[in-house]
């Protein structure tokens, strides 16, 4: 061997060793990135990993939760799914005794499935028809019809 071909192997194993070490700071890295995400995020893990995936950077994705979590504070004081609110006969379930009324079926698939109040309605009325009847008869018998002339607005 000349000294030119020992030049390029000794080369070549220089740039095999900087490649090595280069994928195993890389890999490092993004175990420390992933560690970082799943503290920031421990009561959601999946969350966590979704964010994680998709690359956003670990503040990007907690502006993203606190954004989240502001809607679904806004969304279960609006429709009473902090327990605050929402007597189950005024939403529209006259007795409590037939079983689990239609709006706290649909909160709380909103809460496990973090989707908006007409997505959930739409998915407790696709699985539960029964259920949903009930609430849209009892809807039905509370509603006050409407007398007299109506104008429309333009």
């Amino acid at each position: 061997m000349d000294s030119t071909t020992q030049q390029a192997q000794a080369a070549q194993t220089d740039v095999e060793k900087v490649k090595a070490e280069g994928q195993k700071a890389g890999a490092d890295a993004t175990r420390a990135t992933f560690a970082q995400f799943k503290a920031a995020f421990p009561n959601d893990l999946e969350f966590a990993v979704s964010s994680f995936e998709t690359g956003v950077t670990l503040d990007q994705a907690k502006a993203q939760y606190s954004l989240i979590e502001k809607r679904t504070k806004t969304t279960q004081a609006s429709t009473g799914a902090d327990g605050r609110i929402g007597a189950q006969a005024a939403e529209g379930n006259e007795s409590a005794d037939d079983g689990p009324d239609f709006m706290a079926e649909s909160r709380k698939y909103a809460a496990e499935h973090r989707c908006s109040m007409v997505e959930a309605m739409q998915a407790v009325r696709k699985a539960q028809p029964g259920l949903h009847e009930r609430f849209l008869n009892a809807a039905k018998a509370k509603a006050k019809p409407v007398t007299g002339s109506v104008e429309r607005v333009r």
